[in-house]
């Protein structure tokens, strides 16, 4: 019973997480932090420090996968706008 309840609660966290995700790229909110972001700097080595810094940040507050399923579409473009990572040669 313990193992359902476990699984249940983190398909849960999942479900929210997508949703959350979908809404805030729907919204446009990755594109505006983006555009914050590189006021801050230009630099791929400081936008690098400040992802990793709130990642850390996030990641004693959420659940790591939650985490990655929010996280990963709102930081796409901003590596994407900095250089970080070239798009067509992402997957």
């Amino acid at each position: 019973m313990d193992i359902g309840n476990s699984t249940g609660a983190l398909l849960f966290i999942l479900a929210a997480a997508s949703a959350l995700g979908k809404i805030a790229v729907r919204s446009q909110i990755p594109q505006k932090i983006a555009m914050n972001l590189v006021q801050v700097t230009t630099n791929p080595i400081g936008i690098m420090i400040i992802i990793v810094a709130v990642s850390i940040f996030l990641g004693m507050l959420m659940e790591d996968l939650s985490l990655l399923v929010i996280m990963g579409p709102l930081l796409m473009p901003i590596v994407i706008q900095v250089g970080i990572i070239i798009k067509d040669k992402c997957f």
